[in-house]
C-alpha cells in the first residue's frame, strides 16, 4: 500500500529525530467523516516509544485522513498546561476479524484495520540491518551499478539471509498480505547483458524482491494445494541460493526472467518480472515461486532462452 510506505518513511523520520521531538500527537480531519473511535485520538500526545503508536500510527484503515505530527518538550508541557492534548490514551478495546478469503481470525483494536494494525515504520526498522539497506540502495540504483553493489550484498552473506528469514517470519504472524516486500537478490551483470541484448530493454533495478502474497496470499494457497508450494525453510534459503550456482532464463512470451535453483525436491523456480510498475516504482518483482521439475524449462528451448 502506498500509504504504508509514505507511513513507514514518516515514522523513521520520528524515530531519527525523538531527541528533540520526544512526542507524538494524533490528529483527526475533525469533522463529520471521522470514526468514532479516531475522534477519541484526537490530540493524544505519548511518547515515541510509548507502545500505542505500534498499532495506532496513521492510516488505521482504508480512506482513513488521519496524520501524526512531532511536538518539543517545552510544546508539550505549555499544550498539557493548557489542557488542549490528551496525555494519555483512552480505554482500549479489541475485536476479533475473520478474513473472508483465509478463515484466519485476526484481533486488532476498535477503529483499527486489522491490515494497518501495525507501525510500518517500526516494522521496517526491526529489520534495518545493513544487509536491508545494502538491498535498499541496490534497488535505487540503475541496473548496472546495483548489479556490481550486489557482490556488496553477497559479501553480507549471513546477515541478509537473517533479515530475509525475519521477514517471511513476520508474514507469517501477520497472516494476509499488505504488498509488503523486501529484497533477497540481485540480478548478476551476465544477466542484465543478456536480458538487454535479446530483448531490447534494460532493466531499471538489478534488485529482485519477493512480495508478501507469495506466501500468506491466494497464490501461494494455490500451490499448497497443488503440492509444489515452497516451505519457510525453502523461503527463507533463497537468499543464500541466488548467491550460488543458478541458471537464468528468458521466458520468451512474457520477458519474465526465470530462476532454477537448487531444492531438495525437484527445483525451485522463481519466475521475476522484471521493471514492474508498482505505484511510482519500477522494480524487478517476482511473481511466482514455487517447485518444478526443471526439464520443463531447459528442455523447452521455444519457449525459454537462457541467459548467458
Amino acid at each position: 500500500m502506498a500509504s504504508q510506505n509514505v507511513s513507514a518513511r514518516m515514522w523513521q523520520d520520528i524515530e531519527a529525530a525523538k531527541d528533540t521531538h520526544p512526542y507524538v500527537r494524533y490528529i483527526t480531519r475533525r469533522d463529520g467523516n471521522v470514526r468514532s473511535e479516531h475522534a477519541a485520538w484526537d490530540n493524544v500526545t505519548l511518547p515515541v516509544d510509548d507502545p500505542f503508536w505500534d498499532a495506532h500510527n496513521p492510516p488505521c484503515g482504508y480512506r482513513c485522513r488521519c496524520r501524526v505530527t512531532t511536538l518539543r518538550q517545552a510544546e508539550y508541557d505549555r499544550r498539557k498546561g493548557e489542557g488542549s492534548i490528551k496525555t494519555a490514551a483512552p480505554p482500549e478495546r479489541m475485536v476479533e476479524t475473520v478474513d473472508r478469503k483465509s478463515g484466519k481470525t485476526f484481533r486488532a483494536p476498535a477503529g483499527v484495520h486489522p491490515a494497518f494494525a501495525y507501525n510500518p515504520g517500526k516494522a521496517a526498522m526491526r529489520n534495518a540491518a545493513q544487509a536491508q539497506m545494502v538491498g535498499a540502495k541496490i534497488a535505487a540504483a540503475p541496473a548496472a551499478l546495483g548489479a556490481a553493489a550486489g557482490k556488496e550484498l553477497d559479501a553480507l552473506g549471513s546477515k541478509l539471509d537473517a533479515t530475509f528469514a525475519g521477514w517471511v517470519d513476520e508474514v507469517r504472524q501477520v497472516g494476509m498480505a499488505r504488498h509488503a516486500s523486501a529484497v533477497y537478490g540481485v540480478m548478476r551483470p551476465e544477466e542484465l547483458a543478456a536480458y538487454a541484448r535479446i530483448t531490447g530493454i534494460l532493466p531499471a533495478s538489478a534488485a529482485i524482491l519477493m512480495e508478501d502474497r507469495l506466501i500468506v496470499g491466494r497464490k501461494a494457497a494455490r500451490h499448497q494445494t497443488a503440492g509444489d508450494a515452497l516451505t519457510d525453510e525453502e523461503l527463507k534459503a533463497l537468499p543464500a541460493l541466488m548467491r550460488g550456482e543458478r541458471k537464468a532464463y528468458l521466458q520468451l512470451d512474457n520477458g519474465n526472467v526465470i530462476y532454477l535453483l537448487p531444492s531438495k525436491e525437484k527445483a525451485t523456480k522463481l519466475a521475476v518480472a522484471v521493471n514492474f510498475v508498482r505505484g511510482k516504482g519500477v522494480m524487478n518483482m517476482t511473481r511466482s515461486a514455487f517447485r518444478i521439475d526443471p526439464k520443463k524449462v531447459t528442455d523447452a528451448p521455444k519457449e525459454y532462452e537462457e541467459l548467458k
